[in-house]
């Protein structure tokens, strides 16, 4: 930004350049009768003298109102400029989905000791808080005995088919895309009895 010296002196320059290119003017009339000016003489021509130039020196009041305004407007484009920047930062946070945090994950059914009798296809019936975040590819695993029975499941209620006569383990797991655990449910332990066929 320019101070009042500079200003000035740029003043000076411009005023001396006109002072110097009025030196050599010529004026005279054209055949269609229009005045012309020419820095090279011609026919019927004469030296022109230009008025002399009034130069008024410009109060400092004026130069520091024109740098203050020139330097107010600056700072006001640079807060703008700062403000949307935020805005935009924080529209971006509104934007921005939530962590999906699961709060609460169980098996409702079977119970923990349960004795199951001459159950064809024992359905494991899940309970999970919030919702399954199938947008981010978590899926459900079942396992039992401590082995995958069911994986990549999107259900709350999941069939296990037949299971053999004996006490088992059931646990249920959410996972993410790339198989690691999120959330898991307490392992309950059931009882499974089949009559023998007669």
């Amino acid at each position: 930004m320019l101070n009042s010296t500079s200003l000035k002196s740029i003043l000076l320059i411009f005023l001396v350049t006109i002072s110097t290119a009025n030196a050599d003017v010529y004026k005279g009339i054209s055949s269609s009768g229009e005045v012309v000016y020419s820095d090279v003489p011609f026919r019927n021509s004469a030296d022109f003298k230009a008025p002399p130039v009034t130069v008024l020196n410009m109060p400092d009041v004026i130069i520091d109102k024109v740098l203050s305004e020139g330097a107010a407007k600056a700072e006001r484009e640079a807060a703008d400029k700062i403000a949307k920047k935020k805005a935009a930062e924080g529209q971006g946070e509104i934007n921005k989905p939530a962590d999906h945090i699961y709060t609460a994950f169980s098996i409702v059914s079977p119970t923990n000791e349960q004795t199951i009798r001459n159950n064809p296809d024992l359905e494991v019936k899940l309970s999970l808080k919030p919702s399954l975040n199938t947008v981010k590819k978590h899926v459900i695993w079942l396992l039992l005995d401590g082995e995958q029975l069911v994986d990549n499941s999107e259900s709350l209620s999941i069939p296990t088919g037949r299971l053999l006569r004996g006490e088992h383990k059931l646990q249920a797991q959410v996972r993410d895309s790339k198989g690691k655990v999120i959330i898991k449910t307490k392992t309950i332990v059931v009882y499974i009895h089949n009559s023998s066929a007669n």
